[in-house]
């Protein structure tokens, strides 16, 4: 991570926090959602029911340190700070140092991004390929070269083995590149590269789901989208939950936000989420956890 000197506080405040989450994640026990996830990490498959494999890789990595304490999740508490250091890579050049500042205090405060980055579960990974797909994803938008293309490609299909959620980011994509008007022709024919690639990457999940008569994809379309009736309580609780994640510092971020051009395509990737898990509240409860790439 290159960082102006400029920033050193921000710096400081990354280094000091890994510190601080180290230390509490390794007092920390296991809770019962990564005491599962923990338990596939010893018996691996290409694939899980109700989830992705990449959660049970992660504890899988943090296996030598078993014997230490809670430190099994090293390797998670290091993956959700690197997230942390890619947010600041991405904003580096449109923040001042005192706007990195209070990004990195919000980032560290909210429930999500911050406490929640010490929970080891399938949305530590999501995060941190949703934030690397987006950093070469804007990267992409200026210059529509193979390489990049190539590194989504990669990117969003490692996002796909750490949760499902990670498919939405083609929608938002697609509005972005629409919005920025950018040429059909630089990008339609890097798409069959892009989803080879995607594939590629992805593959342990779609053999297991072919091996398992897609019960794995079932699982997760019913789950979110499967009621017949609506409850008026579901599409309620998904607002006051979201509000309550946000915080009053997040509202105060949010209405502090620039609606300036060159934010425009943050903007997408900051609402889309939140919009499309209203919009499926309306077919079944939504956990409110499920938009958390929305929030830095």
């Amino acid at each position: 991570m290159s960082l102006p000197l400029a920033t050193r506080p921000v710096v400081q405040i990354f280094v000091y926090s890994l510190l601080i989450k180290l230390l509490i994640g390794a007092l920390m026990p296991l809770s019962p959602d990564e005491a599962y996830y923990w338990f596939w990490s010893h018996h691996p498959q290409l694939s899980y029911y109700d989830h992705p494999p990449f959660v049970s890789w992660i504890f899988a990595l943090g296996q030598p340190f078993e014997k230490f304490l809670s430190l099994a999740r090293l390797p998670a508490i290091l993956i959700g700070q690197i997230t942390f250091g890619l947010w600041l890579q991405i904003l580096k050049d449109k923040f001042t140092t005192k706007q990195l500042v209070y990004f990195s205090l919000l980032y560290l405060l909210f429930p999500l991004t911050g406490p929640g980055s010490l929970i080891v579960t399938p949305d530590l990974p999501l995060l941190f390929f949703w934030t690397l797909s987006f950093l070469i994803f804007t990267r992409w938008l200026q210059e529509q070269s193979l390489r990049l293309t190539v590194a989504l490609g990669l990117s969003l299909g490692l996002g796909f083995l750490s949760k499902y959620n990670m498919v939405l980011f083609f929608i938002f994509a697609l509005v972005a590149v629409f919005t920025e008007k950018i040429s059909y022709k630089k990008w339609l024919p890097q798409i069959p590269v892009l989803l080879v690639f995607f594939i590629l990457a992805s593959l342990p999940v779609w053999l297991w789901n072919l091996q398992n008569n897609f019960l794995s994809f079932a699982f997760q379309i019913d789950h979110g989208t499967g009621a017949k009736v609506w409850d008026p309580e579901w599409t309620l609780t998904y607002i006051l939950g979201q509000m309550l994640l946000l915080t009053p510092f997040g509202v105060w971020a949010l209405c502090r936000g620039s609606i300036r051009k060159e934010f425009r395509v943050y903007w997408i990737f900051a609402l889309g989420p939140l919009l499309f898990f209203l919009i499926t509240s309306f077919k079944g409860r939504v956990e409110a956890n499920w938009p958390l790439v929305a929030f830095p």
